[in-house]
């Protein structure tokens, strides 16, 4: 089996893009700063084998891809509501992701975390281009079996 990774890479970014809560999704994690409003970025975070899921002919893999949330934090405006916003958008991206547990391939999402960290989601803030930004940072793990053949 070959690894699908445009497919996979472009199944998270179309979750994040059908949500309709964010100006722009970007398939990349950005140089710039990403502008105004709410903003999602979705790269690869991590890739390993499973020994679990593996057997003695083929080893499974878990693919986990980081969605990035980013809201410029006002300088003016309350800023009260942030948390909440980016909260939400977290919330209804991992909620997508597991109402679609094979992301439409021959993959799963590791919810529970099985086999690594779950899906989950992590705040914190960034500067980039003198911009402060509220982040939160949704893990995608995906287990994809069977993925490299052990031949001898």
């Amino acid at each position: 089996m070959t690894l699908d990774a445009a497919g996979l890479h472009a199944a998270v970014i179309d979750h994040a893009a059908a949500l309709g809560l964010f100006d722009r999704v970007a398939g990349h994690e950005p140089a710039n700063a990403p502008g105004r409003g709410l903003s999602c970025a979705v790269w690869v975070d991590d890739l390993r084998a499973i020994p679990r899921r593996s057997g003695l002919a083929t080893t499974s893999a878990r693919l986990a891809f980081l969605a990035r949330i980013f809201r410029p934090l006002p300088a003016i405006v309350d800023g009260d509501r942030v948390d909440p916003e980016i909260l939400a958008a977290a919330s209804a991206l991992i909620g997508s992701v597991i109402g679609d547990l094979d992301l439409g391939a021959s993959v799963e999402v590791d919810v529970l975390g099985a086999h690594g960290p779950p899906i989950a989601a992590k705040p914190g803030y960034l500067t980039q281009d003198d911009t402060v930004y509220r982040v939160i940072d949704v893990t995608v793990p995906l287990i994809v079996d069977n993925l490299w053949p052990q031949v001898r």
